[in-house]
């Protein structure tokens, strides 16, 4: 546990219970005003711009997370049922007061951003950076995509970086990117970690090609693909046959299913 978990659990009492709760309603407040009273463009009252927060309104600091998520009731609810349950369980995992430190950063970030460039600031992005935090910590979960496909969260996280990418360069908006700061500060080192996964699954697609050339260049070769380097069968001969390389083994020598596991590995003569 590093010195900040540790300040977040030692003062964990003095985190706000139920966060996302509260965003939720207040979205769903914003909505039935912004109904009721089409005239006062509610919206456009409480979105945060700098200029607009220079000018003393300063409540757009922290009103713009109340922003509607959909204009549609139906979206909004089920947006907001969302965020709340993505939002329990990562308050439940880390604790409130970082799960509040946590979006709070990602609200700081917007801010920041939005003031610099002079742009009207919403929470959209930055409640996404709630389901790649919670996508990155149970990446294995499965919801059900548009309640019939069982989908594992983390493949859903990796269409929304896809999508966040091709935003920022159609649109050359960073927002998308500096919104969702805080997930990348708390998840550096996973992130870090994708990035050598990538590249070490890269080097090993490289090796094994490098291998199964070698292969067809030695003697005996026989039009065979594999060819197990303990009992001498090949996948011509047993096309059901499963072969693996072994990258203990000098020149990354081939061995069938059987004798993977059990051979003595080969070494550079």
């Amino acid at each position: 546990m590093n010195r900040f978990d540790k300040f977040c659990h030692k003062y964990n009492h003095w985190g706000i219970s139920n966060l996302m709760l509260f965003i939720g309603l207040g979205n769903i407040v914003m909505w039935v005003a912004s109904r009721f009273v089409p005239s006062a463009n509610i919206v456009g009252l409480f979105a945060f711009h700098p200029a607009l927060v220079m000018s003393g309104q300063i409540w757009r600091l922290f009103t713009f997370i109340f922003i509607p998520l959909s204009d549609y009731v139906f979206l909004l609810l089920l947006a907001c049922y969302f965020y709340f349950w993505v939002g329990r369980t990562l308050e439940n995992e880390w604790g409130k007061l970082k799960f509040n430190i946590y979006y709070l950063t990602g609200m700081l970030a917007t801010i920041i951003y939005c003031w610099i460039a002079g742009a009207y600031g919403v929470a959209t992005y930055l409640n996404f950076s709630l389901f790649f935090a919670y996508a990155t910590l149970f990446p294995e979960q499965r919801i059900l995509l548009f309640f019939i496909l069982p989908v594992k969260v983390k493949y859903i996280a990796f269409a929304m970086a896809g999508l966040f990418v091709l935003e920022i360069i159609i649109s050359l908006n960073l927002l998308p990117l500096i919104a969702i700061l805080n997930y990348f500060i708390y998840f550096r080192k996973d992130v870090k970690r994708l990035f050598k996964r990538g590249a070490s699954y890269t080097k090993g697609r490289a090796d094994f090609k490098s291998a199964v050339n070698q292969a067809r260049n030695r003697p005996g070769y026989e039009g065979h693909l594999h060819k197990c380097a303990k009992c001498g069968i090949t996948d011509t001969k047993s096309p059901n046959t499963e072969f693996r390389y072994c990258s203990l083994c000098a020149h990354y020598e081939c061995y069938c299913s059987e004798h993977i596991f059990t051979h003595e590995h080969v070494k550079n003569q």
